[in-house]
Parts: C-alpha cells; structure tokens; sequence
C-alpha cells in the first residue's frame, strides 16, 4: 500500500512538476488562485510522503490512508481544476499570440508598401527636382532669347535709321554734285567763250604782229633801194626813226609780245581741255551715283523720295559736252 501511495503521489508530483513546466510556458496573465494552486500541489505531496513516512515508522499508517487518499482526490480535482482554468486562458492566448502573428505580418506587409512608397515618393521628388531646374532653364534660355530679338529689334532699327541718313547724305551729295556740275557746265561755257573770243584776239594780235614786221621791212628796204631816195630824202623824220635804235628795240618788243600772246593761247588751250576732262569726270561719277540711288529706290529698304527721283531724272537728261 505504501508503495502505491508513493507511485500515486510520485505521479501527482510528475503531473505537479509537467504542470509547473507547462506553466513556465504559459502567459504572465495567469490568475493568482491558479498560481496558489500549482505552487501548493507539490507542497502537499511533500507534506504527504512526510507524513507516510512518520506514519510507517510510528506502525499506525492504515488509520489514514483514506484521508491520504482523500486529500489526493481533491488534489487531483484542483489539478483538473487548475489545468481546466489554465486551457481557458491559453486558449485567448493563443488567440491574441494568432492575432498578434497577423498583425506583425500586417505590419511587416506595411512596412514593405511605406517603403515602396517612400521609394516612389522619393523618385517623384527627385523627377520634379529635374523638371523644375529644366523649367528655369527653359526660361533662362527664353529670357535670353527675347533679349537676343530684343538687340536684334534694335541693331535692325539702327541699321534702318543709318541707311535713311545714307540716302538723305546721298541726296544731298546728290544734289551739292548737280549743282557743282551745273556751275562747271557754266563756267566751262564761259570759259569757252572768253577763251574763244581771248583765241580770237591774240590770232589777230599774231596777225597783226606778224604783218606789222613785214610791213616795217618792206617800207625800209624800199626806202632802202634806189627809187627810194628821193622819198628817203623827203621823209627824213620817218627815215630817222625806223633806221634808229628805237625802231630796232619797237620790232623786239613786238616779237615778245606775239611769243607771250602765243604762250598764254597755248595755256589757255590747255586749261580749256582739263575742264572739260574734269566736265566728263563728274558727269561720269553722277551717272554712277543716279544709278545707285536707283538701284536704292527698287530695294524693298530703300524706298526713295520724289525729290530724289526728280534729281536723278535731272542728272540723266544733262547733255554732253562734244
């Protein structure tokens, strides 16, 4: 009988001990009556086998086997009791440790999309980063285009501006040309003129020069001769003068004259040809200048004035000198 009672309360103490191993695992929210009653089951097979013990040394141990075996049925119902209570509350537990697995993988799954997402995010920042340094870019380079047009705008006006002041100054040099050509187109008539009738008085001045020593020698070799002598003799005022020194110096004088009379007919001549040369010249370089401006005047920029065509009809219908 002891033996069983030792097996019996050796298994209660096994059962104790898994129970006590099994309550090591459990949660920390088990209540405290079920603690009490776990830490009092070992205790009381202690108690037991003490008992026993002294029982069988003492030789009474038959009186109370059946409160031994009383005291190990309630145990045993406080163990059922307490393995009962502690499958309820694994039972939540293992519920909330299922709900709890989910949310960590819910939350690990979260976890995952927030940094897809923070990705993402971090891309798009980084793609707008790029659009709006392009943005300033495009519009840098706009500004700089439109101050580009701008100064473009303005050398195109200038440039404008300087070819109007061009025709104006070529109309004027123009117009200064004609009327310095119609002053040389009167002066070389003039010139012509007086160099004509200054021609014409020294080639009878020549002539006349030329005749007058002929006409000297003449008279002195008839007075000379021997029919002159009594005419010689009669003219002795007039005889004495041409056989004198002062008729000799008369003849001299004359001769000078008609080589300087010649010698400013000769330069005459040749200023008279210059001009004409210098006539031709300028016609010449108004011709070129009326054909510019014409030119000018068809070019979609330079549209010319009346007075500008006026003119150069005006130089066009400018006779030659022959």
């Amino acid at each position: 009988m002891e033996s069983s009672l030792s097996s019996s309360i050796g298994k209660g103490e096994g059962e104790g001990e898994g129970e006590g191993a099994g309550e090591g695992t459990s949660s920390s929210e088990v209540s405290k009556e079920t603690r009490s009653a776990q830490t009092r089951s070992p205790k009381e097979g202690e108690k037991l086998l003490l008992t026993v013990r002294r029982l069988k040394q003492e030789g009474n141990l038959e009186p109370r086997i059946e409160n031994m075996i009383s005291r190990i049925t309630e145990l045993l119902q406080a163990k059922k009791i307490a393995s009962e209570e502690l499958s309820e509350i694994q039972a939540p537990e293992q519920s909330l440790q299922k709900e709890l697995n989910g949310l960590s993988l819910e939350e690990a799954q979260v976890k995952e999309i927030l940094s897809r997402k923070q990705e993402t995010l971090r891309n798009l920042s980084l793609h707008c980063q790029e659009k709006e340094i392009e943005a300033l870019r495009q519009l840098a380079m706009t500004e700089e285009r439109k101050k580009r047009i701008t100064k473009l705008s303005s050398n195109i006006q200038e440039e404008r501006l300087k070819k109007r002041k061009q025709r104006t100054e070529s109309g004027r040099q123009l117009e200064g040309m004609m009327e310095k050509h119609k002053r040389a187109d009167t002066w070389s008539q003039e010139m012509s003129s007086s160099s004509s009738s200054h021609k014409d008085q020294l080639m009878m001045e020549e002539r006349q020069s030329q005749e007058k020593p002929g006409s000297l020698q003449a008279q002195v070799g008839a007075w000379s001769g021997p029919e002159g002598g009594a005419e010689a003799a009669g003219a002795s005022g007039e005889d004495t003068f041409m056989r004198s020194e002062d008729a000799a110096v008369a003849v001299q004088l004359l001769e000078e004259e008609n080589k300087k009379a010649t010698e400013v007919l000769e330069a005459a001549a040749l200023h008279y040809r210059q001009l004409q040369q210098k006539y031709q010249r300028m016609k010449r370089q108004l011709e070129a200048l009326s054909g510019k401006r014409v030119s000018q005047e068809r070019s979609p920029e330079g549209a010319a004035g009346g007075k500008s065509s006026v003119v150069t009809k005006a130089v066009m219908e400018i006779p030659k000198k022959d």
